[in-house]
């Protein structure tokens, strides 16, 4: 029985490759499904909270 490293290391990338872009196009679908259920929640609510969804990741404070 042969041991060829080359043939191993190659699946194991081409592997690791198909699952990232599995595991990718999974992480899309919950950014888009999350994207979609802000939306509607801030459709709900009221125009502070829309206000607030300009800023997703930061809060908007004045300097003195």
């Amino acid at each position: 029985m042969t041991f060829d490293i080359l043939k191993i290391l190659s699946y194991t990338v081409v592997v690791i490759t198909i699952l990232t872009m599995i595991f990718g196009v999974i992480a899309y679908y919950f950014y888009k499904l999350r994207e979609r259920r802000r939306k509607l929640e801030s459709a709900n609510n009221s125009d502070q909270i829309q206000e607030k969804d300009k800023y997703l990741y930061f809060e908007e404070k004045e300097i003195l």
